[in-house]
């Protein structure tokens, strides 16, 4: 028996039952396509929102609240200028946050940009300058807490740009 005689008179149901499956059958796979790369998508996005969130939380945060404690710490250094130079000695300047010193360098230095390397490097000797100039002849010390401030500026930057990095 021939199987095109057992279908005869029915060839326009089958050649539609035909085209229904095989439009099932690719409308499926393209839904697979796409849910694959979807997922895949979606993969990629939390990595980086993982990256984006670490090197906020884990690295930038730190030295921002580094530089906000050390310039307050600067400021307190120069405000002892008003003090009498033999009444210095009597006041506390708190210099807790120096504890975490090492820990936020290393941090700085993982995120891998000399320049910011350089200018953190710089900034953490401002204290002792601006310390050193008080009883200096000819040495200002609000110059050099302005030009801590300047720096403070310029990391916070450099840290704002590798934060945007990760998000472009």
């Amino acid at each position: 028996m021939n199987w095109f005689e057992y279908f005869d008179g029915y060839q326009t149901a089958l050649v539609t039952t035909s085209g229904a499956f095989l439009g099932v059958i690719i409308t499926s796979i393209f839904h697979l396509i796409q849910k694959y790369f979807a997922n895949r998508h979606e993969r990629n996005m939390k990595k980086l929102d993982f990256v984006a969130k670490f090197k906020s939380e884990q690295l930038v945060e730190p030295v921002i609240k580094f530089l906000d404690s050390d310039l307050a710490t600067m400021q307190e250094t120069y405000s002892l200028v008003l003090v009498n130079k033999d009444s210095r000695s009597n006041f506390q300047i708190k210099s807790d946050h120096l504890a975490s010193l090492s820990a936020v360098t290393a941090r700085v230095k993982g995120l891998g940009d000399p320049k910011l390397n350089a200018l953190f490097d710089e900034f953490t000797r401002k204290r002792l300058h601006i310390g050193n100039s008080m009883d200096s002849v000819g040495k200002d010390p609000f110059k050099e807490l302005g030009s801590a401030i300047t720096l403070a500026g310029d990391i916070i930057g450099l840290l704002l740009d590798k934060v945007r990095d990760v998000e472009n």
